[in-house]
This record gives structure tokens, C-alpha cells and sequence, in this order.
């Protein structure tokens, strides 16, 4: 190989390692913002106040006896 092509090999190469490295810290972001204890955590009330209206919300679906 001649040195263009080695040049072109190291840089897909990086490339490649960058990408792998972008994608494991997109991954474990997207994990974090899934998990619902650090939301949580993150939006206390935020949470607690959804949580309320969908009590409310499946006590008005719920028929009365």
C-alpha cells in the first residue's frame, strides 16, 4: 500500500473510533433520560403532579357502581 492509502485507512479508521465513542455517550444519555428514578429525582414535582392526573384521569374512565 502506498502512503495515500494507509493515510485514507487511518483516517476511516478514527472516523470509525469517533463514531463509537459518539454512539456509547448517546446511548448511555438516552438511558439516563429513560430511567424514571433520575427523572424523578431530576423533575420531583413534575412527576409526582402526572402521576396525579392519571389517578384522576382513570378514576373519571372507571365506572361508578
Amino acid at each position: 500500500m502506498d502512503d495515500r492509502t494507509k493515510q485514507v485507512v487511518g483516517e476511516i479508521v478514527d472516523a470509525r473510533t469517533a463514531l463509537d465513542r459518539d454512539l456509547t455517550a448517546f446511548q448511555q444519555r438516552v438511558e439516563q433520560e429513560a430511567n424514571w428514578q433520575a427523572q424523578f429525582h431530576k423533575h420531583t414535582w413534575l412527576v409526582l403532579g402526572c402521576s396525579a392526573l392519571a389517578g384522576l384521569l382513570i378514576s373519571a374512565l372507571l365506572p361508578r357502581p
